[in-house]
């Protein structure tokens, strides 16, 4: 559209259609032509700072990409970790299905039967011995003094591991 009236944006193809009342002299042409080169050359880039910027927009997408492709394997490392979650749920319920079947198949008639067979009895009340569980829960250590006499507990990584060989001598 703009070429019709003979305009355009850019300097380098200015057409020189300009009418003759304008126009007093073959110089002004000339003046006007060189004009025009200057403006062309003055718009030209230095090929140095066109190389810099295509290297730095080339870096932007090589950091874009590497940001992108982090979080794609972020996302295909969760996908896997719900499918191995979901997998090993379906192995935990099938477990407990398994157990089930197992609990239900043992008939304790069967199972006397058998033990009956292996010649065992039922105890007689004199052989039952109940355990009161209303006590404190507690553990103790009885003390050797004359091995900790010899020997002082060393504390740390060193002491456990010192601690569990002796319990196998």
């Amino acid at each position: 559209m703009a070429n019709l009236n003979g305009y355009n944006s850019s300097n380098a193809y200015k057409l020189d259609y300009q009418s003759d009342r304008t126009r007093a002299s073959g110089e002004s042409i000339l003046h006007e032509k060189e004009q025009n080169r200057k403006n062309v050359a003055a718009t030209k880039t230095n090929p140095a700072k066109s190389l810099a910027n295509f290297l730095k927009v080339a870096l932007c997408f090589a950091v874009a990409f590497a940001i992108i492709n982090g979080y794609v394997n972020i996302n295909e490392a969760n996908n896997e970790l719900a499918g191995l979650e979901d997998e090993y749920n379906e192995i935990v319920a099938s477990n407990q299905d398994l157990q089930m079947k197992i609990d239900k198949a043992v008939d304790l008639a069967d199972l006397q039967t058998v033990a009956n067979a292996f010649g065992m009895v039922r105890p007689e009340n004199y052989q039952m011995i109940y355990v009161d569980m209303e006590q404190d829960d507690l553990a103790e250590t009885p003390v050797d003094d004359e091995a900790e006499a010899e020997d002082p507990a060393v504390k740390g990584v060193a002491g456990s591991l010192t601690g569990t060989l002796n319990i196998f001598n």
